[in-house]
C-alpha cells in the first residue's frame, strides 16, 4: 500500500512546490514509484513540469501524466477527496499537493503524515506554524500531528536571523520533527523556469540537503 503524505505550506512562497518536485524525484531515484498529485491548480507546479494551466483531468485514473525526465507521475484531484484503491497499489509514495488552505482541510483524512513547509526567514514564520499545528488538532479531535516541518530559503550564514524562529519551533515541536534547513539559493529559485530538478545542480549542499530529506521522508 502507499504511503500518503500531505505536503502542506501555511503561506504561498514557502517553498511547497519546490519541495515536492524535488522529494518526489528524490524517492524515484531511490527506486519508488511515486505520484504527485495536486488538489486544486498549482500554476507554478504546472510551469514546472510542463503542464497545460487549462488541463482539466476530471479525476480520470487514465489521464495520469507520466513526468518522464523526474521519473513521478502527476494526477490532478480536481474534484475528488479519494484516492483510487487502483493507486494505492499502484505507488509507494502518493504526495498530496493542495493548492489552497481550504484543500489541506480536504486532504488530511486522507494522508498517513503531514509534512509542513516554511519559509524561516519571516519573523511570524514559526507562530504561523504552531497555529496551523493547533488548528488542525482541532480538527482532528487533537489526534492531527504535523511530522514535519521544512524549512526552506535559509541563509544558513546569517543563522542569527532565524534563531528565534528556530527556537520556538523546536521548544514546540520537538528538534526530531525539524527537517535539515533547505539553503536559500537563487539556482533553486529558478529551477522551474528551466523545468530541472536539484539533482541536476553541481552544487553539492544542495542536492545534500534534499538527498537528507528524502531519506527523514522515507523514515517517517
Amino acid at each position: 500500500m502507499a504511503k500518503i503524505i500531505s505536503l502542506v505550506s501555511v503561506r504561498s512562497g514557502s517553498g511547497q512546490s519546490t519541495t515536492a518536485v524535488n522529494l518526489a524525484s528524490g524517492l524515484a531515484r531511490k527506486g519508488y514509484r511515486v505520484l504527485v498529485a495536486e488538489k486544486g491548480k498549482n500554476s507554478k507546479l504546472r510551469t514546472w513540469l510542463g503542464i497545460d494551466q487549462d488541463e482539466h483531468f476530471l479525476n480520470e485514473t487514465s489521464l495520469v501524466m507520466t513526468i518522464a525526465q523526474m521519473g513521478f507521475d502527476f494526477w490532478g484531484m480536481e474534484n475528488t477527496d479519494i484516492i483510487p484503491d487502483q493507486f494505492s497499489h499502484s505507488y509507494d509514495y502518493i504526495i498530496l499537493l493542495p493548492a489552497s488552505a481550504s484543500d489541506c482541510i480536504t486532504v488530511q483524512h486522507l494522508s498517513d503524515h503531514t509534512i509542513v513547509c516554511s519559509d524561516l526567514n519571516r519573523k511570524d514564520a514559526s507562530a504561523e506554524v504552531i497555529s496551523f499545528d493547533r488548528d488542525y488538532r482541532i480538527r482532528q479531535s487533537n489526534t492531527g500531528i504535523i511530522d514535519l516541518i521544512v524549512l526552506n530559503k535559509v541563509n544558513t550564514k546569517e543563522w542569527h536571523h532565524n534563531a528565534e524562529n528556530f527556537s520556538l519551533l523546536t521548544d514546540y515541536f520537538g528538534c526530531e520533527r525539524i527537517a535539515d534547513p533547505i539553503p536559500h539559493c537563487e539556482r533553486i529559485h529558478d529551477l522551474p523556469l528551466d523545468g530541472r530538478t536539484v539533482w541536476e545542480l553541481s552544487q553539492d549542499n544542495l542536492r545534500d540537503a534534499f538527498m537528507r530529506l528524502t531519506e527523514t521522508v522515507v523514515s517517517l
